[in-house]
């Protein structure tokens, strides 16, 4: 789902104001624990780009979390 949110982000169909309002928390508090499986996908060949989007989103939300902080 927070791919989805990502992808639709990056080709301005969501407001990316309204999807960080909603799921800011839960896709940062609990990427972690994804992490090990979304990095398994992505090490495969033909997986290289799968959830590149998703990373980034992560990255992106997480620094704008601790700059408000």
């Amino acid at each position: 789902m927070h791919e989805l949110v990502a992808v639709g982000i990056r080709e301005e169909v969501l407001d990316p104001e309204v999807c960080y309002s909603y799921w800011a928390d839960t896709l940062t508090n609990n990427y972690g624990e994804a992490k090990p499986v979304l990095d398994f996908l992505t090490k495969r060949d033909k997986n290289k780009y799968t959830y590149s989007d998703l990373h980034k989103l992560n990255i992106d939300w997480s620094e704008r979390k601790r700059r408000a902080a």
